[in-house]
């Protein structure tokens, strides 16, 4: 197909380059912008500041997560973040004249209709005019499909056609292969794969709370994403700093934690997975009871630290009993027909209701948990963990009940020696025992 511009004191005739190759180039283009990207990441990561974290929704709607970082970095990593994709294009289209690095490695050439280079101005509005096109799940891209000079979205706010150009042997040795999308997708395929597992292992870090007793290093599982993203951002952005151990049961756990401000999400839903339990060491998130919160949806910054003691079978199958009752109790306040009854016993358990009715409501939903348990699939603790609660110990009560979302890999003598401390009749430490500060570091093997 042929283009004939009004304009014809620089254009003569072109060929119009062809659809497929065009998204070739494009896809190619942000294969290099990928790399561009990790390139950053290993950078920064070279200097411990790590990049924890990047989520691109728009040009300044980027979110930048980084340790060991002031404020005004993480600000400029968000517009270099953000912006990047139009230096790329911008700055290729104006130096090289109409070609990025994949329109020329398919010999095509980004042309203005009104003037015979394209100015700065020029390559930074089809750059953005990208963004634009991708708005409507990219109905500014298939638009040139049927538009007769095939001119996209971003063509147009550019004033530009992308052309084909003559197909003379190149400079260069290396020979372009013929792309299809049946030879090309599996290919992409693979190097988005690649990437993404290369930038995964780039910010793969723990975390390190210092506290007055000495250092502990928390591993936070992949498994629960919810739980450890949120985590992240809270020690990067120095929440965790100066928090006191609030709670601390011998044997049992330390916690600490507290509420945060309205910008924060107060809950983070739960996240339970069969390999993780309340083994010693598991780091659990503290949450408000069933009658508040059936769902069990985690505080977003409460959490314990399990130091707990060793188990027999026969601790054990209580445990298991306990676990169970507490299954049936939720399955019982969840239930739409008990709808009613549940939310009367909310309201009777706030402070200056009947006590006698407060007591009838509970023993109505006790009866109703008992008819569960006699009915349902009856929750075994693994044996797996059976052994591992009889040898090394913790907490397997709490099972089933509170999200684990990691674990301590170093300083668990530092926990041994913050539960040993003395406590006030409500678990309060006599003497605040406080995390000066808490920080993403490198992952490290610990034996």
């Amino acid at each position: 197909m042929n283009y004939k511009t009004r304009n014809e004191y620089h254009l003569t005739e072109f060929v119009l380059a062809g659809i497929r190759k065009r998204l070739a180039a494009f896809l190619l283009d942000w294969l290099v912008l990928i790399a561009i990207y990790l390139s950053i990441i290993i950078v920064f990561a070279l200097f411990d500041m790590n990049i924890s974290k990047v989520n691109i929704k728009g040009i300044f709607e980027v979110e930048v997560e980084m340790t060991n970082t002031q404020s005004w970095a993480i600000t400029l990593m968000k517009y270099v973040f953000g912006l990047l994709p139009v230096f790329y294009f911008a700055f290729s289209f104006y130096f090289f004249k109409g070609q990025s690095l994949g329109k020329k490695a398919y010999r095509l050439k980004v042309v203005s209709l009104y003037h015979e280079n394209i100015g700065l101005w020029h390559a930074i509005e089809r750059s953005l005019g990208y963004f634009a096109s991708a708005l409507e799940f990219g109905f500014g891209y298939v638009q040139a499909f049927w538009n007769p000079n095939r001119m996209a979205l971003h063509d147009k706010i550019g004033e530009t056609i992308v052309i084909q150009l003559d197909r003379k042997k190149p400079k260069f040795k290396f020979k372009m292969p013929k792309i299809t999308f049946k030879k090309s997708a599996p290919l992409l395929l693979m190097a988005a794969i690649c990437l993404s597992q290369t930038a995964q292992s780039i910010q793969k870090q723990d975390v390190e709370l210092m506290t007055e007793r000495g250092p502990i290093v928390l591993r936070l599982s992949d498994e629960t994403p919810k739980h450890r993203d949120n985590f992240t951002k809270l020690v990067n952005l120095h929440q965790l700093d100066s928090l006191n151990f609030y709670r601390i049961i011998k044997t049992f756990l330390i916690q600490t934690g507290k509420d945060l401000p309205a910008e924060y999400p107060a809950l983070i839903d739960a996240e339970f997975r069969p390999d993780l339990f309340h083994k010693r060491g598991a780091l659990n998130a503290a949450r408000e009871g069933d009658e508040y919160n059936p769902a069990q949806a985690s505080a977003a910054l409460h959490f314990t630290i399990i130091q707990g003691k060793v188990f027999n079978d026969s601790t054990l199958d209580k445990a298991e009993k306990r676990i169970n009752h507490g299954i049936a109790y939720r399955k019982v306040i969840t239930n739409p027909a008990n709808a009613e009854l549940f939310a009367t016993m909310q309201k009777l358990n706030q402070a200056g209701a009947n006590p006698f009715e407060l007591k009838a409501a509970q023993a109505k939903l006790e009866e109703l948990t008992q008819a569960e348990l006699k009915t349902m699939v009856l929750y075994k603790i693994p044996e797996a963990h059976r052994q591992v609660y009889k040898t090394i110990g913790g907490a397997p009560h709490l099972d089933q009940n509170y999200t684990v979302f990691g674990e301590v890999v170093k300083g668990m003598d530092i926990v041994d020696s913050i539960a040993g401390v003395q406590t006030d009749a409500t678990d309060k430490p006599l003497k605040d025992i406080l995390i000066l500060k808490a920080r993403m570091i490198k992952r490290l093997k610990y034996k």
